[in-house]
């Protein structure tokens, strides 16, 4: 028979599990905008060049949709996971988790308009629109804006927090901060979605594990002197 005792324990591994989510969301975001999306059209194709490319990639098209949604999923219970560890360790952590859900949030809804989009030119080809294919187009292409604003607010709140309160890793946490800042370098942000599934399959193998000793240490710290 199972105790109150047990709760804290079973409380423990589940989020262990919901931050070890990263891992999944690591995998998903490579197959599905990696692989899947293929080679598409860029922003200067015509309008017969976008029908014809999304009439024959329809299926391929709407299993990256679908596999991305998934992802976003995954990545919004990874983020609690994160938020929680992040206020876990008192100090600034509570500040800078709000950032990160903040960021979060945008990410995830940069992501969701640009599955939009992608629907739409499937039903902007599959119709013969001409006239809807190529705005669609060019909005898809530009869609990286909230994605990569979201992308850095996410990985510079967990940086900094990961270096004043040692939730991560400190190389992690250093690697973070220069992920968030590479997310806005201009044409060389291209790169921080390459990266992307590599910061999250990382933090995610740190929250699956569990919090290290000196995850804790700042919070303890702050309490001894509140008991003396």
């Amino acid at each position: 028979m199972s105790t109150s005792q047990d709760m804290p324990a079973t409380s423990s591994r589940l989020w262990r599990w919901i931050g070890g989510l990263g891992i999944v969301y690591s995998v998903l975001y490579f197959l599905g905008l990696l692989v899947l999306t293929g080679n598409q059209p860029g922003i200067d194709a015509s309008a017969n060049q976008l029908i014809t490319y999304y009439k024959a990639h329809e299926g391929q098209t709407m299993a990256a949709v679908f596999v991305v949604a998934a992802a976003m999923v995954l990545f919004a219970f990874f983020l609690s996971a994160l938020r929680r560890e992040l206020r876990r360790n008192g100090g600034d952590g509570e500040q800078l988790s709000t950032a990160a859900a903040v960021g979060g949030a945008v990410y995830i809804g940069g992501f969701l308009v640009g599955l939009i989009l992608q629907v739409g030119l499937l039903d902007a080809a599959s119709h013969h629109i001409t006239s809807a294919a190529r705005t669609l187009n060019v909005l898809s292409q530009d869609d990286w804006v909230p994605v990569v604003v979201g992308l850095s607010i996410v990985a510079l709140s967990t940086g900094f927090a990961g270096l004043r309160g040692r939730v991560l890793p400190r190389w992690l946490a250093v690697a973070s901060i220069a992920l968030g800042l590479l997310a806005l370098a201009g044409p060389l942000g291209g790169i921080a979605f390459l990266l992307t599934p590599l910061w999250t399959l990382a933090v995610g193998v740190v929250l699956a594990h569990g919090p290290s000793a000196t995850s804790v240490r700042p919070a303890a710290e702050a309490a001894a002197p509140a008991a003396a």
